[in-house]
């Protein structure tokens, strides 16, 4: 899964002061997902948390994220899945299954930018040293070299870690779903002709 927010510099902004806020009345440095979930690291039993304290501090954050966010972007498919039945051009393409939902998303924000007709570019921001940060890497840097960044409105892209507190919203992503930017989705044999419409000059002698 590849999931993350949209939003404006001042929502960024207000969003930093108040989970800064939140996260500094629980006595909290960095929120992990899976650490939160699982009573570890910040979030023990040894430390006061419980089952409603957890419920009542995610309330809070998803409420930040509500407030200061546009919509929430998100793409996932299962490993096994994708392994068995994409061709090879789009393992090559894409680096694999995280780049393939890494491009979801920036095919998902597209959209969504010409819904709400926003005509700049959308600088991306991902979580260094995880599982399929390296694909995402190709993915993007395919869009680059055949000069598709733009018409995505794809600006800046770069890595950092979970202390960069936006990042840690996006762990949030799959336990709130009401603001997610809905994907309008394609039957795959016509999403994967865009691909090859977009990405090669001659398809036919790129398809398997």
């Amino acid at each position: 899964m590849v999931a993350g927010y949209v939003g404006s510099d001042f929502q960024w902004k207000r969003f930093v002061d108040r989970w800064t806020t939140a996260l500094k009345a629980e006595r909290v440095s960095v929120v992990r997902r899976s650490a939160l979930e699982n009573f570890r690291g910040e979030f023990t039993l040894e430390k006061g948390w419980t089952r409603t304290r957890r419920t009542e501090f995610v309330r809070r954050l998803h409420s930040i994220i509500k407030t200061c966010m546009y919509s929430a972007i998100a793409a996932t498919v299962v490993k096994n899945d994708f392994e068995k039945v994409m061709p090879q051009w789009v393992h090559d393409l894409m680096g694999g299954p995280y780049g393939w939902c890494a491009f979801w998303c920036v095919f998902a924000l597209r959209g969504w930018c010409q819904e709400k007709n926003h005509h700049g570019l959308v600088n991306w921001v991902f979580e260094s040293g995880t599982d399929g940060a390296h694909e995402i890497k190709w993915m993007f840097r395919a869009l680059e070299m055949k000069g598709l960044r733009e018409s995505y409105h794809v600006g800046s892209t770069k890595f950092a870690t979970k202390e960069l507190k936006p990042l840690q919203a996006a762990g949030l992503v799959a336990t709130n779903p009401s603001n997610t930017y809905k994907i309008k989705f394609w039957m795959e044999d016509e999403f994967l002709e865009e691909l090859r419409r977009l990405i090669y000059s001659d398809p036919k002698t790129n398809a398997t």
